[in-house]
């Protein structure tokens, strides 16, 4: 199993750990144990460890009228950043260049869209606690749809040095342009 938009998201009743009936529901999510590669498997520990720790993102976070994102230091030689997300804000679909992504939603939820092979756009939300992985090639965008703001966190290995920007047309991709590393602030995403 790998940690893909296909995995299961959690938006329904979830399974409880306890019989306990006073005790809330815990959510179940999908493991990243499962994943094959060594780095979907870093990225996706050091994502869902960022996640689990607001005291190491909370007061980084700026919500604003437009996207924003900081960088947040960790020791695994991989780029992390938390991203806030106002109402109806999208990136454009993209690709990451050579880096792998996994991110997760921390508040909020998020819609992922990617392309498929019969020419559709297909969207995915995510809610918090489901890690997804892009793998370097992949295009998406990554949108909030909701009327509340959204907060991600993102990890990106090896660092990201380029970003390549897509239009869409008749179920077909084009390459609009390509962000390079002096392009790639907090908002070029």
């Amino acid at each position: 199993m790998t940690i893909t938009a296909d995995a299961p998201v959690a938006t329904g009743p979830a399974r409880s750990t306890t019989s306990r009936p006073d005790r809330p529901l815990a959510p179940t999510f999908p493991a990243y144990e499962h994943l094959t590669d060594p780095a979907e498997r870093v990225l996706a520990a050091v994502v869902r460890r960022i996640a689990g720790d607001p005291s190491r993102w909370g007061h980084l976070v700026r919500q604003g009228p437009q996207r924003s994102g900081t960088r947040i230091e960790v020791t695994e030689g991989v780029e992390v950043w938390v991203i806030a997300w106002p109402t109806f804000q999208a990136t454009e679909l993209h690709s990451h260049g050579e880096a792998t992504t996994a991110y997760t939603t921390v508040a909020g939820a998020i819609t992922e869209i990617r392309p498929d092979r019969r020419g559709r756009l297909l969207p995915r939300t995510f809610v918090p606690g489901v890690v997804q992985v892009v793998r370097p090639g992949e295009v998406h965008d990554v949108r909030n749809e909701r009327a509340t703001p959204a907060v991600t966190i993102h990890a990106y290995s090896p660092r990201l040095s380029s970003m390549t920007f897509y239009g869409w047309s008749a179920g077909r991709l084009s390459v609009d342009r390509v962000a390079g590393p002096d392009d790639l602030g907090a908002g070029a995403w």
